[in-house]
């Protein structure tokens, strides 16, 4: 479902007033989210790998920036530091290469 068009969803649930992107047969008819353990099950993937990859993301093209990190996405300096620690992979560097040593960074939950 996640690859399908917005449309795709409006076909399968036309009456639905629900503005969240994912439905099933009980949340298109209420207006809360599916639940994490339904996208666990469902879409075979970890609920929170969508935040984390959009922090990893915003870490990557702000430069670490932790203020920027906190503020966004609501979590804390070491959270942010945590996050931020990715540019220290060589492999994700855009500009080549980074002289910092590689240290391996434990994977936490979203806020922590």
């Amino acid at each position: 479902m996640l690859l399908q068009p917005k449309h795709e969803r409006h076909r399968r649930w036309p009456g639905s007033l629900n503005p969240h992107f994912l439905l099933h047969l009980l949340s298109a008819s209420d207006v809360g989210p599916v639940s994490r353990n339904w996208i666990n099950r469902r879409l075979n993937v970890f609920a929170g790998a969508g935040c984390q990859d959009r922090i990893v993301d915003e870490a990557l093209a702000t430069g670490g920036d932790l203020r920027r990190l906190c503020d966004l996405f609501s979590v804390t300096i070491a959270t942010a530091e945590h996050y931020a620690a990715v540019l220290n992979y060589p492999c994700l560097a855009t500009d080549g290469p980074s002289t910092s040593s590689q240290t391996e960074v434990p994977v936490t939950q979203h806020g922590e």
